[in-house]
């Protein structure tokens, strides 16, 4: 089981930065096809 542990640190960062990602992500698409 620890040689999970990295894989699971590593989908969460990417969570982490699609979450950062995505509120930024839903701005441009409302400023394109509301804009």
């Amino acid at each position: 089981m620890e040689h999970i542990s990295p894989i699971l640190r590593r989908l969460t960062t990417v969570r982490d930065r699609m979450r950062e990602y995505t509120p930024r992500l839903e701005e441009n698409y409302e400023s394109i096809y509301y804009g």
